[in-house]
Order: structure tokens, then sequence, then C-alpha cells
């Protein structure tokens, strides 16, 4: 628990950054492949995808506040092209950054009340 503990800690302090499966697995002294195994065991989903939902929680708060644009608020979050940020939210959150800035997260996906 004390790897996992080390990995969720590194990618919650670099999440705006850009992160590789090397400097995971530096931290807790493994190799890729096996750093990818460990996670997916602990964790029920790959690294890449927990470290994409958690960039994506971290903008809902930024989106909210409505100061920053879209593309600054991706690049706060860790990526490097708005128009990728743009895809993984939709696909997670059934709309548009911009339409979820422009509505709040009073109105859950796909545009319905949220519950």
């Amino acid at each position: 628990m004390e790897r996992l503990r080390v990995i969720l800690s590194y990618l919650h302090e670099n999440y705006g950054e850009k992160i590789t499966l090397e400097d995971v697995a530096k931290q807790v002294g493994l190799c890729k492949s096996e750093c990818c195994r460990f996670f997916k065991r602990q964790m029920g989903q790959s690294l890449f995808d927990y470290l994409l939902d958690y960039r994506i929680g971290r903008s809902l708060a930024l989106l909210e506040e409505g100061v920053a644009t879209v593309a600054e608020v991706a690049s706060q979050v860790g990526f490097s092209n708005p128009a990728y940020f743009s895809k993984v939210f939709r696909a997670r959150m059934g709309r548009s950054p911009r339409k979820y800035q422009k509505q709040g997260a009073a109105v859950g996906p796909e545009g319905g009340d949220a519950l």
C-alpha cells in the first residue's frame, strides 16, 4: 500500500505537468510494465485513465470560476493540447468544457438537471 500512496501522491502533486510512466515507475522502484500492472490491480483502472479522470476533476472548479479560458484550464491541469482536453472532457462529462463553463455544475451530463 505504500507504493500506491507514493504513486497517488506523485500524480496529485504533479498532475499539471507532463507525467511519463517512466517518472511514476521511478518513484516506486518498478519497471514501467510492473508499475502499470500494480496500479491496475490496486485501483481497477489504468494509471493513464486515473490521471485523465483526476485532471478532468481538477478542471471542474477552474471552469466554474469562469476566469480562465478553456485552453488555459487545459494547460493548468496538464493537457498540452486544448482540443484533446475538450475531447476527453466531453467523453467523461457528456458535454464540452465551454458548455460546462457557461452552464455550471447545476446541469448534469447531457444538459439535464443534476441529481
